[in-house]
């Protein structure tokens, strides 16, 4: 029966005898499928060849065309097959309303009526097949129904927006029957954490039954924008087109619509939102909402360009632990082996198993309203002990993460200790722990066999007015990015700022011009002038944040 209704289905699209409207010009147009599209019809095609259940999830920018294709497929098939329910659940009623009107406008255009405002009805009485579009966890999504053909719009959405959203979304899952003539389309924009974001992680690994299809905003045909004479995409948007070969004309309408949709470059939540809505790659669909702290950072091998990798450990490097207690559960004792050569580029590598620091510098988090580093979800904690080691080793070179000691339970400092010496193959150097408990340290350097040190603050280059934290965590991002002028040495970086000024002073044939430092630019000029004595005559110099 599947199979017939494949055939039939693509007899009517490409006869196109399915009307649907235009979305930019808002005319009724035979429905042509677009390269996405066709994507889940190809695959729907294999399963049914192959003999399997279709299912399919698909993480996707905006305005793919998704709900179009689900909406004709499930219409055709309520239409053509006796005694089959086809259902789509989305968010919140006025998202049922809007996707319901696609299959409206596709029954209306075949000449017949709807008398109901989110259910079309086929053969009624013996043999009726229904199609409906409902709202997840809404009145009538009851557990009892079974369902043959579902469609589950902006999924990822479900626990963020509706009460028990996860509850409901389990449920009506579960009412399609495990059976080869059944269908489930997933879809939705990314949202990081729950139901929808671990089926994609696990589907991403190729485990279980749903095939992930992953549809970034540059498969879009229509997202070009006329170019300007001159202009050139910058920062984030030249990276982006570097690494996936796009036109200028598609980087246009890219930064177009980040001007639309982004109030500041200093508001992370909303970078954060627009690079979810409009995904260039897997990453981007699951940052926080309040905007990763490290975004620099990529899960990805280091040949792809990643930060995840082995490297050789040779004799000039240093061996170094980074250590931050914990009380357990939420808020575990990590230790990290860390090695750093300091002829090395700067760069920052972490080993495949060292999984608890590779998945927080993915979920380290902003808080939305203040702005500052989330604590006590289980994510910083890994990081701190980073942080305290690169930043007191002042570690500016190569940086290596080969080896991660993670405690959840509750134990005494020389059960913890006795761990990590079980683990430690190599001769350490040090471990840098929290300042805040001395007593602690002293305790843990007798139990090692090696110094416990606490942390010191940043020193120049990497201080700056945002506090201890803030320096710790630019540090490592200077170390993600592989940025070289962050590590000059601080003798170099004042001599550069006090040629910039010179260059502006004024002569006597000369009148002096205005010179604008960085609030950084002005702490180093400030030292450059207590150290050589100098004064100032006709020089104006202004912060710029």
């Amino acid at each position: 029966m599947i199979i017939k209704l494949a055939a039939t289905y693509w007899m009517w699209i490409t006869n196109e005898r399915c009307a649907i409207q235009d979305k930019n010009s808002g005319k009724i147009i035979p429905y042509k499928p677009n390269f996405v599209q066709k994507a889940l019809i190809d695959h729907r095609a294999e399963c049914i060849r192959e003999k399997r259940p279709i299912r399919q999830i698909a993480l996707k920018s905006r305005k793919h065309g998704i709900s179009t294709e689900a909406q004709a497929w499930n219409y055709h098939v309520a239409k053509t097959s006796p005694n089959t329910a086809a259902m789509t659940f989305a968010q919140s009623d006025l998202d049922t309303k809007k996707i319901f009107k696609i299959a409206r406008r596709i029954h209306l255009e075949s000449g017949r009526k709807v008398d109901a405002s989110h259910r079309i009805v086929f053969n009624p009485g013996v043999g009726e097949s229904t199609y409906e579009c409902r709202t997840i966890g809404g009145h009538g999504g009851g557990r009892g129904d079974t369902v043959h053909h579902a469609h589950f719009s902006e999924a990822g959405f479900y626990e963020r927006e509706v009460e028990q959203g996860a509850e409901a979304f389990s449920a009506m899952l579960n009412s399609v029957p495990m059976s080869l003539e059944t269908s489930v389309l997933i879809e939705s924009t990314g949202y990081p954490g729950g139901k929808f974001h671990a089926m994609c992680k696990q589907a991403k690994e190729g485990e279980g039954l749903f095939k992930l299809f992953f549809f970034p905003w540059y498969l879009d045909p229509t997202a070009t924008w006329a170019v300007e004479p001159g202009w050139k995409p910058t920062g984030l948007a030249a990276e982006i087109q570097r690494q996936f070969k796009l036109s200028d004309a598609q980087m246009r309408w890219y930064d177009m619509q980040y001007q639309q949709n982004v109030t500041s470059n200093d508001n992370p939540a909303d970078i954060a939102k627009f690079r979810r809505e409009f995904a260039t790659t897997f990453e981007d669909c699951f940052l926080v909402a309040s905007g990763r702290i490290f975004p620099q950072y990529s899960d990805m091998p280091i040949v792809d360009g990643g930060h995840v990798g082995t490297m050789t450990i040779g004799p000039e490097w240093e061996i170094c632990g980074g250590m931050d207690y914990g009380a357990g559960g939420l808020h575990p004792n990590v230790h990290l082996w860390v090695a750093h050569n300091p002829d090395g580029p700067p760069r920052l590598v972490i080993d495949p198993s060292c999984k608890v620091l590779r998945e927080s510098l993915q979920m380290y988090c902003r808080d939305p309203d203040t702005g500052d580093p989330i604590k006590g979800e289980g994510w910083d904690d890994a990081v701190d002990a980073l942080r305290y080691v690169t930043t007191s080793r002042k570690m500016r070179g190569t940086v290596y993460v080969f080896k991660e000691y993670v405690e959840y339970k509750t134990l005494a400092h020389n059960d913890i200790a006795r761990k990590i010496k079980t683990m430690t193959d190599r001769r350490m150097r040090v471990t840098v722990c929290p300042r805040e408990e001395p007593q602690t340290n002293i305790d843990m350097t007798r139990f090692l066999g090696w110094p416990c040190i606490p942390w010191e603050a940043p020193k120049m280059p990497g201080r700056t007015s945002q506090g201890t934290v803030e320096d710790g965590i630019n540090h490592l991002a200077a170390l993600l990015t592989g940025n070289v002028e962050w590590f000059r040495p601080v003798e170099d970086k004042i001599e550069q700022v006090m040629q910039k000024v010179e260059e502006c002073r004024g002569t006597k044939d000369r009148r002096p011009r205005r010179v604008w430092l960085t609030e950084k630019e002005q702490r180093l000029y400030r030292m450059g002038i207590n150290r050589e004595l100098r004064t100032e005559k006709g020089l104006y110099v202004d912060a710029v944040n």
